[in-house]
């Protein structure tokens, strides 16, 4: 088949969007079909329609990110630069990943007259929490048309969690968690870790105060200076105040690396004794799935994750980590540091190769002809 997967994603590797993107095709491509990646990114001006790139040996095009009010709003039903590469070349197959609502509708629409199959790539379900209420009031209805009318009229849908596998159960689904392509030189490279004689736990991420819990993270370690370290990579600490309203005095044994190339982040996560991962358990994180753990993971690095979304599939009592809580984080660590801990980690766990007859059935249930 030719494919053209579609999303707000910046290539080659800016965030957790990309990378999932490009293992999917990487998937996809070693089934035997050539897929199209069409994305954003930053340096695209707004008066060029798409700039042809290429990455990965994929054919890639990239368009204006959004970034003003006026753009973010207009995204939500613009689907003219997506359809324009529909009518320019013929496709077997549409896969929008997380597109909003109604430019997907518009796709769709198009797609069933042109006899294109239309999968949709689910990774989240997004909540309410900007200021603004006018985005939000967008937003709801957004995520509404979205979520529980027009995934379930797709042909079929790629699911990143059993959270969203089960609430399409009557859909054709196939989950795929957040892979990687431990063939790639920034998973296969060693890093020498410091011998200090501290545990070094580390988070990589740009947390929010819904989603992660990095402040319960910092008040757990800074309690424990003599014996562990924890390198934050992705902010600054003064981001991190502002994220947290925390006025107060930082441990000595936090530090703050602000924002890195994903290289340096993975080659980081080499170096560290453990990952930390603190999220509540909501419909949010429960719905998606910790891009976080996947490449710490990947890198041998065991995780400490509290139990949302089905983490416990890959982790507990040793096995690439441990499950820990929220509420009583600084106890269990204090614990796993006077004990020491015993971890076995499965660096192959999210390979794409390993989920490759698992989309290659989900797309022979589709089909890929009318």
């Amino acid at each position: 088949m030719k494919i053209l997967y579609i999303g707000r994603f910046e290539l080659p590797d800016k965030e957790a969007t990309a990378n999932r993107v490009v293992a999917n095709a990487k998937l996809l491509r070693d089934g035997g079909h050539e897929v199209v990646l069409a994305g954003w990114a930053s340096d695209v001006s707004a008066s060029e329609e798409w700039r042809e790139s290429a990455y990965f040996g994929f054919r890639c095009y990239e368009k204006h990110k959004a970034e003003t009010p006026r753009e973010k709003y207009k995204m939500f039903s613009d689907a003219s630069p997506e359809l324009s590469l529909l009518k320019q070349e013929k496709y077997d197959l549409l896969i929008a990943y997380d597109f909003p609502a109604v430019a997907l509708k518009k796709l769709m629409k198009h797609c069933r007259r042109a006899g294109v199959r239309v999968v949709c790539d689910v990774s989240e379900w997004y909540t309410n929490s900007n200021k603004n209420p006018l985005f939000r009031v967008v937003r709801a209805y957004d995520s509404y048309l979205r979520m529980r009318v027009l995934h379930k009229k797709a042909d079929g849908l790629i699911v990143i969690s059993k959270y969203l596998e089960r609430y399409y159960r009557d859909c054709k689904t196939v989950l795929v968690p957040p892979l990687v392509d431990l063939c790639d030189e920034k998973w296969t490279l060693t890093e020498d870790a410091p011998s200090d004689g501290k545990t070094r736990l580390i988070y990589a991420g740009w947390p929010s105060r819904t989603k992660e819990r990095l402040d319960v993270i910092v008040g757990a370690v800074g309690k424990q200076i003599e014996r562990a370290v924890l390198d934050v990579y992705g902010i600054n600490e003064a981001q991190y105040r502002a994220i947290y309203d925390d006025m107060g005095t930082l441990p000595a044994n936090v530090r703050f690396h602000g924002r890195v190339s994903h290289t340096e982040a993975v080659a980081a996560v080499k170096r560290a004794d453990f990952s930390v991962i603190i999220r509540a358990s909501c419909r949010k994180n429960n719905a998606g799935f910790p891009s976080k753990l996947v490449e710490s993971i990947s890198c041998g690095t065991p995780a400490l994750i509290t139990d949302i979304s089905n983490v416990r599939d890959f982790v507990g009592e040793g096995r690439n980590g441990y499950i820990v809580s929220v509420e009583c984080f600084g106890e269990e660590l204090e614990a796993l540091l006077s004990d020491g801990a015993n971890v076995r980690v499965e660096r192959d766990a999210f390979d794409y190769r390993r989920y490759a007859d698992d989309v290659r059935a989900f797309l022979d249930s589709i089909g890929t002809t009318r």
